[in-house]
């Protein structure tokens, strides 16, 4: 009966950790968060070192198709996609795209001035 009960709890903490670790936000709420929005592909993943990191940025190089909101003077975007884990690891930081991924990129500025997408859910994978 008292492991039950642990188990129980652990359940239960555990579905409100997750459900507290994701947001939900509505696309609206996305949209508005956004301080740019553009369509655009994915052209090449590289990794970038930045000084005061230990391991690089996998940044993904996207070609703009259509600016949605924002300013841009580019045609291409550097967006951080997480990190070049040694041995290939993942992280739950990291954003699950390949390259020639296309769709709908809903993106922020991160400390280093490069665009993140706050969500996995603010790159919206466009079908053929």
């Amino acid at each position: 009966m008292k492991n039950l009960k642990l188990i129980s709890c652990i359940l239960l903490l555990t579905t409100f950790v997750c459900k507290a670790d994701f947001p939900f936000l509505s696309i609206e709420q996305r949209t508005d968060n956004a301080t740019l929005i553009v369509t655009g592909k994915i052209v090449s993943i590289e990794s970038i070192k930045m000084s005061d990191e230990l391991h690089p940025r996998k940044v993904a190089i996207v070609k703009i198709n259509n600016l949605e909101k924002g300013k841009i003077e580019s045609e291409f975007l550097l967006v951080n996609i997480g990190f070049s884990w040694p041995n290939n690891l993942k992280s739950s930081q990291d954003m699950n795209l390949k390259l020639y991924d296309e769709g709908k990129w809903l993106l922020n500025k991160d400390k280093s001035g490069l665009f993140i997408l706050t969500s996995p859910d603010n790159f919206i994978k466009r079908v053929n």
